[in-house]
């Protein structure tokens, strides 16, 4: 049904589902993507590799995300100053949700009960974060961008607010921090 993780010891702690191995691949991937993409919106694009930052071209040129506008000043980042409120929310990421993720893959690799907590409050912040950036890209009266690069662009955000807020939710109201195996704990 699910990779059974064991203990040190060898007595069960739980079992992986298709929900818990998603979210590892999650936290694994969210690593290099906050150090190469999202950090360009706050840190001068002459720390990055040229491929890096010609990615971040693209996707701005494909997407019209305007937190990753290729014209703001190059030593503010990426991100215009007049969305420094975004800034804020990456910085954040940078210093409280990146050594997060180092824990969650250690936690959910050890099924460690300790997941909880930190866990609730991550996704809870993560998920209100990401639904006030959509927000603000839909609803802003000065957001000028196409329909349909709006629509691409919310799909790229989606899994950022779909992930932490499943998190959160499911962390709330299971009776463990991971699935139990049907094996009886001793």
């Amino acid at each position: 049904m699910g990779k059974r993780i064991e203990s040190r010891m060898g007595k069960s702690k739980g079992t992986w589902g298709w929900w818990e191995y998603s979210l590892f691949v999650f936290f694994v991937t969210h690593i290099p993507i906050t150090l190469s993409i999202d950090a360009q919106s706050v840190v001068p694009r002459e720390f990055f590799p040229q491929a890096v930052v010609r990615l971040v071209d693209w996707y701005y040129e494909n997407f019209d995300d305007p937190f990753y506008s290729p014209f703001a000043e190059a030593y503010t980042g990426r991100t215009h100053p007049q969305y420094f409120w975004f800034r804020v929310i990456i910085f954040g990421e940078l210093f409280f949700q990146l050594p997060f993720f180092f824990y969650a893959i250690w936690a959910m690799w050890n099924c460690a009960e300790s997941f909880r907590g930190p866990a609730i409050f991550y996704g809870s912040h993560v998920a209100l974060t990401v639904y006030i950036i959509l927000a603000y890209v839909w609803l802003a009266p000065t957001m000028t961008i196409p329909s349909h690069k709006l629509l691409r662009m919310t799909a790229v955000y989606m899994p950022y607010f779909i992930f932490p807020l499943g998190l959160a939710v499911r962390m709330i109201f299971a009776a463990h921090a991971f699935p139990r195996s049907s094996i009886k704990q001793s």
